[in-house]
């Protein structure tokens, strides 16, 4: 049998072959070539972990409430309460300067005036002081000027149609915490003289800030006495000095028990009458105060509030200045021992107020 055909030898390839081979091996080359050129310039995104699944929200505890609630109360109370502070700030800032104002007009209390619409509307009635005419235009309510000289005390006062109507206004009618010195409503001083009560009462108020009334507590001290002995009050007509001759605490408010009635006398029928009211008043005073009161001689009541206990008022009783009398202040001690309201009894002791058997 013919052999079978032996595969042609190894030897050089065909011309065509070899081309191809070398096409083949170049382009190879190249391809790696551009692949390292390619991984070399290649920057890899800056790939960021993703965010974590957020965690599921776990129930409000019932004290979680309770605390942001009070936490917001708290705040608003802050608030409030600050705005509040800056409002009564304001409104004392306001009402002394209305007072500086009128004390501005107040230029003399001595010759009358002549300037239009100083007089009352009735004939024959005394012309209204100088110092007060143009306060008086512009409140009718005016009655009068109180002063303690070389104290804060300089004011005018007001009458009101009953003694509410001016105990949170001022001289304007604002709406005002010190309010403004005011005549019990039951008392007329648009009168002569001679036709006026035989105790007036001017009340005012004490909160404690230097204004109105507070300098009056410090009656219970004999020296601070022996400096501001005389309470100067004008009226409408004319200006009367008064001598301060007891000072007292007493109570102002039923639920504390008995009511030392200072404020229900202001007139007296008999010798006797008066003279027992002035040994209650003298009774009561932290001062003893070497100083005759006799029946005939009027009366000058101030009250204010005092909190040594919740109810309490300080009242200061002065006598108008006799004929040539001195405005020196008169021999004065320490009561050792005066009455008290039982309110105050309770928690200070000493000897306690009981109503007359």
């Amino acid at each position: 049998m013919p052999s079978a055909p032996k595969p042609p030898a190894e030897g050089p390839r065909p011309k065509d072959e070899l081309w191809a081979f070398i096409d083949q091996t170049h382009n190879e080359a190249l391809w790696a070539e551009a692949k390292a050129q390619k991984d070399a310039d290649f920057e890899p995104p800056l790939w960021k972990d993703p965010p974590p699944p957020p965690a599921a929200k776990k129930p409000k505890k019932l004290g979680d409430w309770f605390w942001r609630v009070g936490f917001y109360l708290s705040v608003a109370m802050v608030v409030v309460s600050t705005g509040l502070l800056v409002l009564d700030a304001y409104r004392s800032h306001r009402d002394q300067k209305i007072y500086e104002e009128l004390l501005k007009l107040q230029a003399s209390f001595e010759a009358p005036s002549s300037e239009p619409g100083s007089t009352p509307n009735e004939p024959g009635q005394p012309t209204i002081l100088p110092g007060l005419a143009a306060a008086y235009d512009e409140n009718n309510d005016l009655v009068g000027w109180i002063k303690v000289p070389d104290t804060v005390v300089d004011f005018p006062v007001v009458q009101g149609v009953d003694n509410d109507e001016y105990l949170r206004a001022n001289f304007r009618r604002q709406y005002s915490l010190h309010g403004i010195p005011f005549v019990d409503y039951r008392i007329d001083l648009s009168g002569q003289p001679e036709h006026q009560p035989d105790n007036i009462i001017v009340y005012g108020h004490n909160i404690g800030d230097g204004l109105m009334f507070n300098m009056f507590v410090n009656y219970s001290d004999p020296a601070y006495y022996e400096k501001h002995p005389i309470i100067e009050l004008s009226s409408l007509y004319d200006t009367r000095s008064y001598k301060i001759f007891a000072a007292f605490i007493t109570n102002g408010d039923t639920k504390n028990g008995y009511l030392f009635p200072y404020h229900m006398y202001l007139s007296f029928a008999a010798a006797d009458q008066f003279d027992g009211f002035i040994a209650a008043i003298r009774d009561r005073s932290y001062l003893n105060v070497d100083m005759d009161v006799r029946y005939g001689d009027r009366l000058l009541c101030i009250s204010t509030c005092t909190y040594e206990f919740d109810g309490a008022r300080f009242v200061v009783f002065a006598r108008e200045l006799r004929e040539g009398e001195s405005t020196d202040p008169a021999p004065v001690t320490r009561n050792p021992d005066p009455l008290l309201p039982a309110a105050f009894t309770r928690l200070y002791g000493g000897r306690s107020d009981q109503p007359p058997s």
